[in-house]
């Protein structure tokens, strides 16, 4: 808190719905990203949209895992170009994306 206080910081709190929105969003340019990483994207979204972050700061989002560990949160919440492969083998994959 003493950092928080001391930077003139915020702490925001992100729903499970907003962290799986940034999650889906964050796909859409290509990144898979983990969960935690959706919670840091949500808050960053709600500092933009309440001032604390504005037009020509520069922000950084460190994700420390890759939404392959948590292949469930595109699929369950919209996710339309997860596909799911029942063996890995090379063959399937490359049945699936067209190859």
């Amino acid at each position: 808190m003493r950092e928080i206080v001391a930077s003139n910081g915020a702490v925001l709190t992100a729903s499970e719905s907003l962290l799986n929105e940034a999650v889906l969003v964050a796909g859409q340019d290509g990144h898979f990203v983990c969960p935690q990483t959706g919670t840091a994207l949500a808050g960053l979204k709600q500092a933009v949209e309440r001032g604390f972050v504005t037009e020509g700061q520069k922000v950084f989002v460190i994700s420390t895992a890759t939404g392959l560990k948590f292949p469930h949160v595109p699929v369950k919440f919209g996710g339309k170009h997860v596909m799911e492969s029942r063996t890995l083998e090379t063959s399937e994959i490359a049945d699936l994306i067209g190859v």
